[in-house]
């Protein structure tokens, strides 16, 4: 294919990921920006760094999906002038790659960065520095009020000091909006901690939050920040505080000069002079020394909610119910996120302790809460004990204590530095297999297995699976909001288009990242850390996991990951048989966990599949492909290459809309 027709043929382009890397080459192309590194990335786009051609500054570009663009950032940013509003020097727009370009100069600091420089912090003259910067940010927001306009999104992180005249200058105005427009919760950007009270409100038809209140309010919360060095987001785990809790904790520090916040919920609700009777919370929170008052009152801590209104606040009073009925103390946490949180606990009979996944009730699924205490088998993570507490809405899933993860015990230094590592692999891996055709036995599948989702046993070291938070039934219809895992380890039949009555194959869909998985622990080539999978569309990601899976790239990768092994020719030709067994772009040519449990490379059985699928025996594509390079792991792992380096020589021609009038 011509490097002319590289841009028509994507009518219209379906990978955003793929359209990022087109845009890069397109801004060299028209405006000879290069050298791109990324600045920032998260669910609003990219913001990348360009060398430019006539600036020695470079120049800043935010790269976004079209669909993310709203109408201040698109339509009102462009027509603010002043002194200390960021500009926005140039709106390009690539309609059929959907990507939308906002560049603006360069900033060596947002606000919170500049008050923590040794710069800022050895100059005698600092403060009279930062009230300046407070004016300034207040003259910018004094502009925005006087043209209908509020911000949405103040904090630290959004006020950038220019490098020269060292002047605060207020930017990102994803968030941008008229005051005269309805304003629900829907068009705040800010962290709920920094929302003030009038966010958390219900509000009723033709009810709207005012948007300048709202900017003064986050500008208040920011100057106590940069004046105090309290970064809200990086002082507590805003998921376990409710908003009395937040509000209880930014009065202490208001109060006392940042001096811990001793906080007890009683009867007459939450208060400044009692604190929880024990210590426990301090740990949940590490960042508040919440001392200990032994009369405060626990046996109403429970029934006073009737019912509670706040999930972060109940996972915290689930804690003491936990002691108050099964006598576990010192909660410990291993692992929160959207899920919820898993927190260790010491247990009264047993010294290596419980470990307890905590869930508001609205998140437990079926599989979970109905499936999972049902199985029974020695290679699946058992469910000990399932309790609700129902007028807290938490759900507590209570289970032994692992100490180690697949991929934290293959890279271990025991495991490293033992010659029988290998066999010690094979096992594993013979036990997942063992733990997966159960499950499939049962007519039940996993969505989500990988080496994070795989726990090996203290003392028998034994691999079991874990997580089920999205076990389902195989009978089920299970689309894309079934599955647990990230892009990068999701089988080809996960990206098609279902239609109506179409469902996924669970069992299938585990084999493939059971493959994966393999692939992963044999090579140390772990996907998630080793390249950005938003901007790796599937053909990309193919092309990197192809590279790998090369002979002569994977020995050297088996190589390093085993280095106390003697490796031998054998043991790289079954090894990669054995992962090309599961790495099939057909789902049911995919072998069964119960076949998979005799291939000869586990030694318990005679089994070799030969063959590997057409996806990984295509050549790699060109610097004139439509996919890109060639991506080698060793590569991909190399942060220069995955950051700062981007040679992708796409040629791609099209022309562009650069006029912003046209917007409006």
């Amino acid at each position: 294919m011509s490097t002319e027709d590289l841009y028509e043929d994507l009518d219209p382009i379906r990978d955003p990921e793929t359209a990022y890397l087109r845009t890069t080459q397109l801004m060299k192309k028209h405006f000879g920006y290069n050298n791109p590194r990324i600045l920032g990335e998260g669910s609003f786009g990219s913001v990348i760094r360009f060398n430019h051609p006539e600036n020695e500054d470079g120049v800043t570009v935010k790269l976004l999906y079209l669909k993310e663009v709203n109408v201040g950032e698109r339509k009102l940013w462009i027509r603010l002038r002043h002194e200390n509003i960021v500009p926005l020097q140039r709106l390009t727009m690539f309609p059929t790659l959907n990507i939308a370009c906002f560049e603006m100069q360069v900033y060596p600091y947002d606000l919170m960065k500049a008050v923590t420089s040794n710069e800022y912090l050895e100059n005698t003259d600092s403060l009279n520095q930062l009230k300046l910067w407070l004016h300034q940010i207040l003259c910018g927001l004094d502009y925005l009020h006087y043209k209908n306009l509020c911000h949405l999104d103040m904090k630290s992180d959004n006020v950038l000091i220019s490098r020269r005249a060292s002047k605060a200058m207020i930017a990102d105005f994803t968030f941008l909006n008229r005051t005269t427009s309805c304003i629900g919760s829907d068009d705040i950007g800010l962290p709920i901690m920094y929302q003030p009270p009038e966010a958390f409100r219900v509000l009723k038809k033709g009810e709207s939050i005012d948007g300048r209140a709202f900017d003064l309010w986050t500008y208040g919360l920011m100057s106590f920040e940069v004046l105090s060095n309290f970064h809200m987001v990086r002082s507590f785990a805003c998921r376990h505080l409710g908003t009395e809790l937040r509000h209880a904790s930014i009065r202490g520090a208001l109060q006392f000069y940042h001096l811990p916040c001793p906080i007890l919920w009683t009867e007459e609700g939450l208060c400044m002079d009692q604190i929880f009777s024990d210590n426990n919370i301090a740990q949940i929170l590490p960042h508040f020394n919440f001392t200990v008052l032994k009369n405060s009152v626990q046996e109403d801590l429970y029934e006073d909610l009737d019912p509670i209104s706040e999930p972060e606040i109940a996972y915290l009073r689930t804690t003491q119910l936990m002691k108050k009925h099964f006598g576990y103390t010192h909660p410990r946490i291993l692992g929160e996120g959207s899920f919820g949180s898993v927190i260790q606990f010491n247990h009264p009979e047993n010294e290596e302790g419980v470990a307890i996944k905590l869930l508001h009730l609205e998140e437990v699924n079926e599989g979970e809460r109905k499936l999972w205490i049902r199985l029974r088998h020695e290679n699946i993570v058992p469910l000990q004990r399932f309790t609700i507490f129902p007028t807290l809405k938490v759900a507590c899933f209570e289970m032994q204590v692992y100490p180690y993860d697949l991929m934290k015990a293959v890279t271990s230094n025991e495991y490293l530095e033992n010659p029988d590592s290998l066999n010690q692999l094979k096992l594993w891996l013979h036990q997942i297999l063992c733990g997966l055709d159960f499950l499939h036995y049962k007519n039940l599948c996993h969505l989500d297995m990988k080496s994070d989702n795989v726990l090996i046993s203290r003392r028998a070291s034994k691999a079991m699976i874990a997580d089920f938070t999205f076990l389902n039934r195989t009978t089920s219809l299970i689309g894309s909001d079934d599955i647990g895992l990230p892009i990068m380890y999701q089988p080809p039949e996960a990206f098609r288009v279902l239609k109506k009555g179409e469902s996924i194959d669970g069992r299938a869909f585990d084999l493939w990242t059971y493959g994966l998985m393999s692939f992963e622990v044999l090579s140390n080539f772990h996907m998630v850390r080793s390249f950005a999978c938003r901007h790796l569309g599937a053909e990309l990601r193919h092309a990197s996991i192809r590279g790998a899976l090369m002979e002569e790239a994977f020995t050297d990768k088996i190589k390093t990951a085993l280095p106390a092994v003697d490796i031998t020719y054998e043991d790289v030709k079954l090894a990669l048989d054995f992962i090309h067994s599961f790495l099939k772009s057909d789902p049911s040519a995919r072998i069964t966990a119960e076949t998979g449990m005799k291939h000869k490379f586990l030694g318990q059985g005679d089994f070799v599949c030969n063959d590997v699928d057409a996806l990984w025996q295509r050549p790699n594509p060109t610097s004139e492909s439509i996919y890109g390079p060639t991506i080698y792991h060793h590569q991909i792992e190399e942060p220069t290459i995955r950051r700062r380096d981007w040679t992708f020589d796409i040629n791609v021609s099209e022309s562009l809309t650069d006029e912003c009038s046209s917007l409006f």
